[in-house]
């Protein structure tokens, strides 16, 4: 047992989270991870997930962790883009059309569906407060979301998006409009941008 805990600090050590699949490659089974937990060495956080008592849960670590799927989106990539200073309550999420998450998941994102052949475009990493990368849209992806998605958007962080997109000196005028085109809403993303730039 003891072998087992340091093979699991070991695994653990890289960004907090112990995925039962890696554990497995070092030959620890579930059962040795369900009596770790139980013995409170260590506790689980999701669905095949583990952590350490004393470490420090990173949700959206561990929502990236459930499936390959998830792409953080709309106002988690308007935050993790640094568009936005609000973390938000519910993370968005966008998946393949034809592919699917847990109910479980389900109920624990806001899930958005897109056509498979659009679903990694502007795709990239971005680092959480932790500091662990995640899957993420960039900053021209997520301001085609938020416009797309409009009405399922509060004002106040769909302005601010705008407006902080408008005024960051990193944006990309011409990629912005190659992704609008992309998904046919190049003449919206003119009107919100008029004005602003």
């Amino acid at each position: 047992m003891k072998d087992s805990l340091s093979i699991l600090r070991n695994l653990a050590s890289k960004n907090g989270i112990i995925q039962s699949k890696d554990a497995a490659e070092h030959g620890i089974t579930r059962a040795v991870l369900h009596l770790h937990a139980k013995q409170g060495n260590i506790e689980r956080v999701g669905h095949g997930l583990y952590m350490f008592s004393d470490g420090i849960f990173d949700d959206l670590l561990a929502l990236s962790l459930v499936s390959d799927n998830i792409v953080f989106s709309h106002e988690t990539a308007l935050f993790l883009n640094g568009l936005s200073e609000r973390t938000p309550f519910l993370h968005s999420v966008t998946i393949p059309r034809n592919k699917y998450l847990s109910a479980k998941t389900r109920q624990s994102v806001e899930c958005h569906y897109v056509a498979p052949e659009l679903h990694s475009v502007g795709k990239t990493s971005r680092n959480t407060t932790f500091g662990n990368p995640v899957p993420c849209y960039d900053p021209e992806r997520t301001i085609c979301d938020i416009i797309r998605g409009r009405r399922r958007m509060d004002d106040e962080t769909f302005i601010s998006g705008i407006v902080n997109y408008s005024k960051s000196k990193t944006k990309n005028l011409v990629l912005l409009m190659e992704y609008a085109r992309m998904f046919g809403i190049a003449e919206a993303v003119k009107r919100q941008m008029e004005g602003l730039i």
